[in-house]
């Protein structure tokens, strides 16, 4: 019995060689090892690779900037109720409501 590198899966190996129980494992295990920091692009430490999911970025200091740099995107961009204060919006809606209300009088 061998211990699969990627997923630590016990399997029994057709070759003796073999260190990963499947294809996929040995596609993930290799994405990992040549992952890039998703905020400034450095290779990402083999010992941040840890458990089934890939690391994203390579010190806690590139995450807390980009968790930072996405919060920011997303206050700027306003909640639901902001964007229907959108003055095109309030004059499509308000003009539905008087033709509405001239179709009443007539």
């Amino acid at each position: 019995m061998a211990k699969c590198l990627q997923c630590g899966k016990e399997f029994t190996p057709k070759r003796k060689h073999k260190i990963f129980c499947s294809d996929s494992c040995r596609g993930a295990y290799h994405k990992q090892r040549n992952a890039k920091c998703e905020w400034c692009g450095s290779k990402i430490p083999e010992s941040r690779m840890n458990g089934k999911k890939p690391a994203k970025y390579c010190s806690s200091r590139c995450m807390n900037s980009a968790t930072k740099q996405r919060y920011i995107q997303r206050k700027n961009q306003g909640t639901p109720y902001e964007r229907m204060q959108n003055q095109d919006f309030l004059n499509a809606v308000w003009s539905k409501v008087q033709d509405k209300k001239l179709g009443e009088l007539r």
